[in-house]
């Protein structure tokens, strides 16, 4: 695990290498947010991220949430998620809970 102390000091291209997965394969929120180093604190770090998304375009939160692995989900995702998931006992699903979620999730996705 990297300090944070070393993320204040890393070039951009690093911090957002080391950071793009925590919003979904969006590297652009850690982007953003590298250009406002140093932080003081992990809270910091993460209110900026956070901020980053609440100020993005509508088109840019629509395809960060589109990016979000659906529950459940057998795709690959990162690591972020797939502890998530973990976590959540979602990656012991038996084949019949997995085709249900899937269902669900499909469903889930028309209402829109």
């Amino acid at each position: 695990m990297i300090t944070l102390n070393a993320l204040n000091e890393i070039p951009l291209s690093e911090f957002v290498e080391k950071l793009k997965d925590i919003f979904e394969y969006s590297p652009w929120v850690a982007q953003r947010a590298g250009e406002f180093r140093p932080f003081s604190s992990r809270e910091s770090l993460y209110e900026r991220m956070v901020s980053v998304v609440q100020r993005a375009s509508e088109e840019e939160k629509l395809n960060l949430i589109q990016a979000h692995a659906h529950l459940g989900t057998r795709k690959t995702m990162s690591s972020f998620s797939q502890s998530e998931q973990k976590t959540a006992g979602l990656s012991q699903l038996s084949e019949a809970e997995y085709e249900l979620l899937l269902d669900m999730n499909k469903e889930y996705v028309h209402r829109r």
